[in-house]
């Protein structure tokens, strides 16, 4: 699907549709641009044939029906979504940071409880929404298959986290004030973390975690932190080992580590 994609992309830019701006090593299309005139042409075509609908406020009254919600705000960081979704697959947020955006604005979990009713949600992508905390329903979403944090003022994670799926991904300035974390998360695969997420964090428990591949890369710049502890993970005790464990020198600066069989 995603090489068809990238064919109809690179149709259009050679038919000077769309504007080329980068490509990765692979020759990937990675970023375009649209002209403002093609992008309104666009953009009304799509809503036509009921493809896009498009809104210009911070109430979204999205259809019952729809599948894909991407929210987009520069000036501030709060949505209002009153409405239950219950088709919803995928969710993302891409909120305004720095400057630019009101620091006193600031929506709590229950702001999100329309997400009780979407329980075939697949990807959860947040950036920059000012949160606090995350809805408890959202353990109990078993569809889900990656789940992107990027909230500087979230200070905890539901216990019903340890329901989620294969891939954990914390943003560039999560969880600024986050002092431990404990992850129970059986079917997590990949665990990403971007450099300056958890500067606080002090104690790391992971239980369980089997199927983890290796420890992010990121853990090796906290130095606020104090403890490791892994619970039943025999495969990345042998990652962590002094000698040649590949990752050991992600947590060599912890005074304490704990392994527990």
């Amino acid at each position: 699907m995603e090489e068809v994609g990238q064919g109809y992309l690179k149709e259009l830019i050679s038919r000077c549709m769309v504007q080329l701006v980068d490509k990765d090593e692979f020759a990937t299309v990675t970023a375009v641009v649209v002209h403002d005139r093609l992008h309104a042409f666009a953009q009304e075509e799509a809503q036509e044939a009921c493809f896009v609908e498009s809104h210009d406020s911070t109430d979204v009254l999205a259809p019952a029906t729809v599948r894909r919600l991407a929210v987009q705000n520069t000036t501030d960081r709060h949505v209002h979504l009153g409405n239950a979704l219950p088709k919803l697959r995928t969710i993302v947020c891409d909120f305004a940071s720095g400057g630019a955006a009101k620091p006193s604005v600031c929506i709590h979990s229950t702001d999100l409880g329309f997400l009780h009713a979407s329980k075939f949600l697949r990807v959860i992508d947040i950036h920059g929404l000012e949160l606090k905390k995350l809805p408890d329903e959202l353990g109990s979403m078993i569809h889900i298959r990656y789940l992107g944090l990027q909230c500087g003022q979230l200070e905890r994670l539901p216990s019903t986290i340890s329901k989620l799926g294969e891939r954990l991904e914390f943003g560039d300035g999560a969880f600024r004030s986050l002092q431990k974390l404990r992850l129970g998360l059986p079917d997590l695969e990949e665990w990403a973390v971007s450099a300056g997420s958890m500067a606080a964090l002090a104690r790391l428990t992971l239980l369980r975690c089997a199927k983890m591949e290796m420890l992010p890369e990121a853990l090796g710049g906290m130095k606020e932190l104090e403890e490791v502890v892994l619970y039943s993970m025999p495969k990345m005790v042998g990652r962590i080992k002094e000698d040649g464990g590949q990752d050991h020198h992600k947590i060599k600066h912890v005074p304490v580590i704990q392994t527990i069989w």
